[in-house]
């Protein structure tokens, strides 16, 4: 398993001040612990970085949701509109996120839409909600 750790981090660049942990028999990986939060690998393909932008900081903290929290697909929205707001010369900010998505919360975790006239190229556009 340590081997799999140093690899998620190689292949992530994630920085060394950053402790990696598996989880133990009988944890799940979204499980809430002290002074850390979780994330799946498929968090990281779909392109999340370390250290997080401050966009996504600032998500999380108006949110008070932790990242362990959010469903791994809506990642994919907030590294679309990262790169979209890049690739336009536009600054990325909180509330330009929030005009175009909204957050719910599902049974076990929160995840993000789009509102219904805006749309996201490459990311999935359907807004009929997440299964739980």
């Amino acid at each position: 398993m340590t081997r799999q750790l140093v690899e998620v981090r190689k292949n992530y660049f994630i920085p060394s001040e950053y402790e990696l942990h598996a989880p133990l028999p009988g944890e799940r990986p979204y499980d809430a612990f002290l002074n850390g939060f979780s994330l799946s690998t498929d968090t990281l393909e779909v392109g999340l970085m370390f250290s997080l932008h401050s966009m996504i900081k600032a998500c999380l903290e108006g949110w008070r949701v932790s990242p362990s929290h959010m469903a791994p697909n809506s990642w994919c929205y907030l590294v679309a509109f990262l790169w979209e707001c890049f690739g336009s010369g536009v600054t990325a900010t909180r509330d330009l996120f929030m005009a175009c998505f909204r957050l719910s919360q599902g049974q076990a975790d929160y995840y993000l839409t789009a509102h219904a006239e805006f749309k996201v190229g490459g990311v999935p556009s359907s807004n009929k909600g997440r299964k739980s």
